[in-house]
Order: C-alpha cells, then structure tokens, then sequence
C-alpha cells in the first residue's frame, strides 16, 4: 500500500509539473495572441490613417482635373479669339491693300500714266 502511495504521489508530482508546465504554455499563447491582436488592431488604426489619405488625394485630383478643364476651356477660348482678330486683321489688310491700288491707280491717272493717259 506504501508502495501504492508513493506511486500515486510521483503521478501527482508528474501531474503537477506538466500542468504547471501547460499553464506556462497557455500563458505564452495567450501572450502571443494578445500581441497578435494589437498588431491586427495597429494595422486597422494604421489602414484608416490610409483611407483618409486615399480620400484627400482622391479630392485633390477631382479639384486638380477642374482646374485643368477650366484651363483648356481658357485656352480654348483664347484661340477662338485669337483667331477671329487674325480674319479681322486679314479684313484690314485686303482693305488697305484695295486702298493702295485704288490710290495708286489715281495717281498713275493723274501722272498720266496706266490706262487712263
């Protein structure tokens, strides 16, 4: 029977230090899972942060891609513009270039010379 309860007891002993062997084991695991969940939780933080960028630059393009249309619509209207003073200007150049002719066959009349002598 004393034979019986020194087994019992090294069993128990042996129980004893596996178990407490298990509870350091549990203790790291749940350690590694808590440090596994704040990364999980820093990387939420951290994509929000990001989403929030995403956003902004998203708003600054729509704001830079406005500008631009507004500029090419300018410049669009600039060339329009442009292009009307140059038949403006052709319009001044035929008249005064019909002037000159007219003129200049007046005087050729009144030197006498060209068809009218």
């Amino acid at each position: 029977m004393e034979k019986t309860k020194k087994q019992l007891e090294e069993k128990i002993t042996q129980l004893e230090n596996e178990l407490s062997k298990l509870q350091g084991e549990v203790k790291q695991v749940l350690k590694d899972r808590d440090v596994r969940i704040q990364e999980v939780l820093d990387k939420d933080k951290e994509l929000g942060k990001l989403k929030v960028e995403i956003e902004t630059k998203e708003k600054q393009i729509q704001q830079l891609s406005s500008k631009f249309n507004e500029l090419a619509k300018l410049f669009d209207e600039y060339i329009k513009s442009f292009d009307d003073i140059m038949e403006v200007q052709k319009l001044f150049l035929r008249n005064n270039l019909r002037s000159q002719e007219l003129m200049q066959g007046k005087i050729n009349a009144f030197n006498g010379e060209g068809e009218n002598k």
